[in-house]
């Protein structure tokens, strides 16, 4: 943190370099300062936090700032506290802007809530607030303290509390490629479309050599299994076999069985079972 004893803007503190300046996270809280965007959400740098700074310089720099600037900065950005999407903060961060949600081409409302996650891991989570874009973090995983969070490199989803129904909701990166700490910060634009049935797609390619996808939508949050058949009625895949939110999926399946051998070439079946339902194609 800064060594002044009392608080200081950020921007103030990086003023004389700020053009080779990318930002500034604080590790406590998750608020960040990002000055290409004109987005500050930490306010002042205060004394005894922690920050991690990001920067273009290729060696060591050193810069001056005045301590006794008289106007600090007051932290502007309160987000609420989500209910539904929890997740723990573990002292390493990577920005996330969302510039718009929108479900049935509809913008979220306020008291609905997304969250971040690492395949089944919520791993951060904002509170809309009737108005766009929200700046929120994803935290990442601390195995020497035992703190769950992303792993780099992992793809980055999204999920969205609605009407008391938890949704997949897709995502489109405007910067950034979709994994976590690929780049300092993410920017995205989420989209989702109500589901009303449960529907078990047609498998593309067909016929395939040797990967083919196939979609699914479930219009509730439910146990559901993908599983693969040959023409004799035996088993030879599961794709997906757990608890899934309502949303629209794609699973690959790479032509080998459940021991990760190559299957023979030939026809094949897959289904989808919930409770209450399956499907055959």
């Amino acid at each position: 943190g800064p060594l002044c004893s009392d608080p200081v803007p950020v921007a103030h503190v990086f003023a004389a370099v700020v053009d080779n300046m990318l930002g500034v996270v604080n590790a406590n809280n998750g608020t960040y300062w990002i000055p290409s965007r004109n987005i500050n959400t930490i306010g002042n740098m205060e004394p005894g936090q922690g920050y991690k700074v990001y920067h273009t310089f290729d060696e060591t720099t050193t810069f001056t700032y005045d301590c006794t600037y008289a106007e600090p900065a007051s932290m502007s950005y309160w987000p609420e506290t989500p209910v539904h999407f929890t997740s723990i903060q573990t002292g390493s961060l990577q920005p996330i802007i969302i510039n718009e949600a929108k479900l049935d081409n509809r913008p979220l409302e306020a008291g609905d809530e997304i969250g971040i996650y690492d395949g089944e891991i919520c791993v951060g989570s904002v509170v809309v607030q009737g108005s766009f874009p929200l700046y929120t973090s994803a935290w990442q995983s601390c195995p020497d303290n035992n703190l769950p969070g992303f792993s780099q490199g992992n793809p980055i989803s999204f999920r969205i509390w609605h009407a008391g129904q938890e949704l997949e909701i897709g995502a489109m990166f405007e910067e950034g490629n979709g994994q976590f700490s690929e780049s300092f910060y993410s920017v995205v634009s989420l989209s989702a479309t109500t589901v009303t049935q449960f529907e078990l797609a047609q498998n593309y390619p067909n016929p395939f050599n040797p990967n083919t996808t196939i979609a699914f939508a479930l219009p509730t949050a439910v146990g559901v299994k993908i599983k693969v058949y040959n023409v004799n009625g035996q088993m030879v895949k599961t794709l997906v076999d757990e608890l899934r939110p309502a949303g629209k999926y794609e699973e690959n399946w790479d032509g080998t069985d459940n021991h990760g051998r190559s299957v023979s070439s030939g026809l094949y079946f897959y289904s989808m079972e919930t409770p209450d339902s399956k499907q055959t194609r």
